[in-house]
């Protein structure tokens, strides 16, 4: 430092404009936010929140898949068209369907339903994680999306319970999976999963899975709860590679179980 002259710091942004730093009582004001809430508020390019929440009312003694389908989801080997119907010939409601194109692109689509009648959604789909009624009245019936549009009874819903991919149920306007798949070019980072279940004298084994592209379902988190919850950090986060797919599952000891379950974490580039 030369004598007698006080030392100063210049800041300037990326494009060489100045900019000062605010100042509270002569203090440097400062504001500090979680990196996800970063990412939640849009501030971070390339990175995306993940919020994933799903429920089985009826969980088998056997490790299946919590979404509202109460079965074992069944995922789309090739890219495929969709098409959107309802077990109530009344809905007409717009629906938001999310997911990935054939080429593991996110892929987003609004759809009017048309009652029991099967309406095809635009584009080819190799993924669905979740629809959303945006239109401005409840879904009377239940809401299903499926790539079969066999409906042999004409009451909206599909022949072959395999072919449903997602399904909102009645009163709740968005579905309830707690499973999705990461897109091309990107790696999601799992850091927290819970579960709860309202089985009572029953324990329920919880567990998260991932698949790697062309792979088989690993088992990456198992535990064991009552009647309860479980909630539990994954540090360090839970790292998922591009077209791979992420879900939880549970077991209910004698089977008939009501779990709920959901996972969160980012995406980025």
């Amino acid at each position: 430092m030369i004598y007698g002259i006080k030392p100063s710091v210049t800041f300037t942004d990326e494009d060489g404009n100045p900019f000062g730093i605010k100042q509270i009582d002569g203090r440097i004001r400062v504001s500090a936010t979680q990196y996800t809430y970063d990412i939640s508020h849009g501030l971070i390019p390339g990175h995306e929140v993940i919020l994933k929440f799903g429920f089985n009312a009826d969980v088998p003694n056997t490790f299946e898949t919590i979404w509202t389908g109460s079965a074992n989801y069944v995922y789309m080997s090739s890219p495929s068209t969709l098409y959107i119907s309802s077990s109530d010939n009344t809905d007409d409601q717009d629906y938001e369907v999310i997911g990935l194109d054939a080429n593991w692109d996110a892929q987003v689509v609004t759809v009017t339903a048309n009652g029991n009648n099967f309406v095809a959604l635009t584009g080819t789909w190799i993924r669905v994680f979740r629809v959303k009624n945006i239109g401005t009245t409840d879904n009377a019936g239940v809401i299903y999306i499926s790539d079969d549009n066999t409906d042999a009874g004409g009451d909206g819903i599909p022949d072959n319970a395999d072919s449903v991919k997602a399904r909102i149920e009645i009163g709740y306007n968005q579905t309830l999976m707690a499973l999705m798949s990461i897109k091309t070019g990107y790696m999601a980072f799992i850091r927290k999963a819970y579960f709860s279940s309202s089985v009572a004298n029953k324990t329920t084994d919880c567990s998260v899975w991932v698949r790697p592209f062309g792979g088989v379902f690993q088992i990456k988190k198992l535990l064991t709860i009552a009647v309860g919850a479980i909630e539990v950090e994954i540090d360090p986060p839970l790292a998922v590679d591009a077209k791979s797919d992420i879900e939880l599952r549970a077991l209910v000891s004698g089977g008939s179980g009501r779990v709920s379950a959901g996972f969160d974490g980012w995406m980025e580039t």
